[in-house]
């Protein structure tokens, strides 16, 4: 399973896709308090994607604690828009890796998911 967090839904049905094509589930939240992640299995998470609009940059810290206690083997990836090189900044910060800007991701994703999928094989 993948998580993804984000409030973009243009953005859902191509990650949806990627993750299909490698015979993963998507889980869509729009925040990483969603109680829908306290109830997950977390051996069953490969990554958990989050969409920096969807958090403010004052709260990268606490998401990215929460989420790696939620989902410890996970990998724990963000993006965002390149002109906020910030905010990117902040992600790297607090833990997510890889971080990447919405093109980067877009480029990347199937490749990127298979990655993630394989180094929890």
């Amino acid at each position: 399973m993948i998580v993804l967090v984000s409030k973009d839904l243009f953005f859902v049905p191509v990650f949806k896709s990627a993750a299909r094509k490698l015979h993963q589930e998507v889980m869509l939240v729009s925040h990483v308090e969603d109680e829908k992640l306290e109830r997950i299995d977390p051996t069953d998470v490969v990554a958990v994607v989050v969409d920096l609009s969807a958090i403010s940059a004052d709260g990268l810290d606490e998401a990215a604690h929460h989420l790696g206690e939620i989902c410890p083997g996970a990998v724990r990836a963000a993006f965002g828009s390149h002109v906020h090189t910030g905010r990117l900044s902040l992600a790297r910060s607090a833990g997510f890796e890889p971080v990447l800007t919405r093109g980067q991701i877009d480029n990347r994703l199937p490749r990127l998911m298979q990655e993630w999928v394989q180094s929890r094989a």
